[in-house]
């Protein structure tokens, strides 16, 4: 029984994602690496980014522009400090990828 739930423990530890912080469910540099490309480079896969500019936490950020230091810095903050914002933008992205690369119709 104890080494049923060692190899338990241990397989759910090997299939999480890491985190770069405690406690945050994904890991910081992969969501903001999404988010600058989907604002630098915009196109229809990754056009539901864009609903982040709505949010009153988002810093300002033009689609089509080349992204700054300092707003790649503002974006990395929102993305360690917003976990409710980046759990619904993980939903839209698995929506998202139903919707342009399964054969859903």
């Amino acid at each position: 029984m104890f080494l049923a739930c060692v190899c338990f423990t241990i397989t759910t530890q090997l299939n999480a994602q890491s985190a770069d912080a405690p406690g945050l469910p994904y890991q910081v540099d992969e969501i903001a690496a999404l988010i600058f490309d989907a604002f630098e480079n915009p196109n229809d896969t990754n056009a539901y980014l864009l609903f982040l500019n709505k949010e009153e936490a988002f810093p300002k950020l033009k689609a089509g522009n080349k992204l700054n230091a300092e707003e790649k810095k503002q974006v990395n903050q929102f993305v360690s400090t917003q976990v409710a914002i980046i759990q619904r933008l993980q939903i839209e992205r698995k929506r998202n990828y139903d919707r342009f690369y399964l054969n859903n119709n």
